[in-house]
């Protein structure tokens, strides 16, 4: 910087003074000679009037300046270059992005829809079993109500026949009639009474049966032989059963029991086990 000033002007010839001066009162010089100034200008009132002057011109100047207004467009080109522009350097524009994983909630949503479908079909599976199992359990406690029932009738009827065995044998007046096998052993005896149209038939020891088999027990007299009833013996072969007789017994003469299709027959169709005469 020139600091020799001309005495009448306070400049020098050639004014490089007035130059820093003029660009320190505009704001243009560079912070080394804005600080070269600010130290001439503590030394000096006379260039700091000078200063003065050029800031009050500077200001004048700005102030004549008329104000324009820009065009209405320049807003939108301005953004759009500014957005052509980050386009055009932003790196993530070509980022392309992953797939995002499933959510969690999805995950969970599906494994309660499937947990709920899978205790659907074991809840039905499990019903259809317990419902077959009921059925069952009903069926078979009606066979066995059925059963107690048929038992139930099988040992009243044997008490009954028992009472009626135990009523004709103490009786004096009743008969006894063994029926005997060509062996000579007795498989049966039967107790009558005379007045009565019933009798009471006792067996030991007879043969089994198959189960296509039954025995049958007939009156003999001078009409032939008449079927007064069927029966089957426990395991051991002994039975007691009682049995009504449709005819006097003045017209019977014998007694006989022979093995007969299950089912019964009109008239004997085998050899009789065993015979016994009144």
């Amino acid at each position: 910087m020139n600091d020799g000033l001309d005495p009448g002007t306070g400049r020098n010839g050639d004014d490089p003074l007035r130059d820093d001066l003029t660009a320190f009162s505009l704001g243009a010089a560079d912070s080394s000679e804005s600080a070269d100034i600010e130290s001439l200008l503590a030394e000096r009132p006379d260039l700091r009037a000078e200063a003065a002057r050029f800031a009050a011109q500077a200001t004048v100047l700005l102030s004549d300046v008329p104000r324009r207004q820009p065009p209405p467009d320049l807003k939108a080109r301005i953004l759009a270059a500014a957005h052509a522009s980050h386009e055009a350097h932003d790196p993530t524009s070509s980022i392309v992005p992953l797939p995002q994983p499933a959510r969690a909630s999805s995950n969970l949503r599906s494994t309660l829809l499937w947990l709920t479908s899978t205790a659907a079909v074991v809840l039905l599976a499990l019903s259809l079993y317990m419902f077959g199992e009921v059925n069952a359990l009903r069926s078979e406690r009606a066979n066995l109500e059925s059963l107690r029932s048929d038992l139930t009738q099988q040992v009243n009827s044997m008490y009954a026949d028992l009472a009626m065995a135990v009523d004709l044998v103490m009786q004096n007046q009743s008969r006894r009639v063994e029926l005997m096998s060509d062996d000579g052993e007795m498989r049966a005896m039967v107790v009558l009474q005379p007045e009565m149209h019933e009798a009471v038939i006792v067996t030991h020891d007879l043969p089994a049966l198959t189960p296509d088999q039954t025995y049958q027990l007939w009156l003999i007299g001078p009409d032939g032989a008449v079927s007064t009833g069927m029966f089957n013996t426990d395991p051991e072969g002994d039975m007691t059963k009682v049995f009504k007789v449709a005819q006097p017994w003045d017209r019977v003469s014998a007694l006989g029991i022979s093995v007969e299709p299950r089912g019964g027959s009109d008239a004997p169709t085998s050899k009789p086990l065993a015979v016994g005469e009144l």
